[in-house]
């Protein structure tokens, strides 16, 4: 039997977390599959502590914190890290996917080397966003060869596949970066759909300032790595 270990980072999200483990934990009991749930707490500063260690009294989580925030990169860096079982996937901790998403990754995980999530109900987001969005996966496309549907979401595949690729990005575009690399090394990957679900509290921390410049320093540092 595959076992599969979810990596859900969490960054104030002391509303949600709770919500988006049991949801995961569901999903999995269902699949009859032998999992593990990371929950890394990336240095919050609201009561996220607390509810990721009141988790972990069930064997099958593992909590992480860190002591400061060290940004989305750096948290799901440490949960490949800390991964122990076969394949990798994720949710993020604010529940703005469904653990749906989780079902169909892990049924359909031996497709290819790689299942990605494409977004399927972008209108869900601001105008600004799909347009960001847009335009970011015609660039990355185009600079590396590839017809992606969506860059920046979860996907699943196996351990070791992650493990034989060195990931640098400290933001959000760890995914991108990621699913580059794996797919110029050779591995093979199918895109599957997934139903973004508004946030209930607080707006996404994917945009602002940061967060474009940490994009641009993944994508200079991607054309490097790829091509020199």
């Amino acid at each position: 039997m595959n076992s599969v270990s979810v990596i859900i980072p969490a960054y104030n999200e002391e509303k949600t977390l709770k919500e988006t483990v049991l949801g995961a934990m569901k999903v999995l009991s269902k699949l009859k599959v032998d999992y593990e749930i990371i929950i890394i707490n990336d240095g919050s500063t609201d009561g996220t502590r607390g509810e990721a260690d009141s988790l972990k009294k069930n064997k099958r989580i593992l909590v992480l914190h860190h002591k400061k925030n060290e940004g989305f990169g750096k948290t799901i860096k440490d949960g490949i890290h800390a991964a122990r079982k076969e394949f990798i996937t994720g949710l993020p901790g604010d529940n703005d996917t469904s653990p749906r998403l989780l079902l169909d990754l892990i049924e359909r995980k031996n497709e290819a080397d790689l299942i990605i999530a494409y977004m399927e109900n972008p209108e869900e987001r601001s105008v600004l966003r799909r347009l960001l969005s847009f335009v970011f996966v015609i660039i990355m496309n185009l600079t590396f060869g590839l017809g992606l549907a969506y860059y920046n979401s979860y996907f699943i595949c196996r351990r070791k596949l992650l493990n034989q690729i060195r990931l640098r990005s400290k933001s959000f575009s760890i995914f991108a970066e990621a699913k580059v690399k794996l797919i110029k090394s050779g591995a093979s990957y199918r895109e599957i759909p997934f139903q973004h679900m508004a946030r209930k509290y607080d707006r996404s921390k994917a945009v602002g300032i940061k967060s474009f410049a940490n994009i641009v320093e993944m994508y200079f540092g991607l054309i490097k790595d790829i091509y020199f």
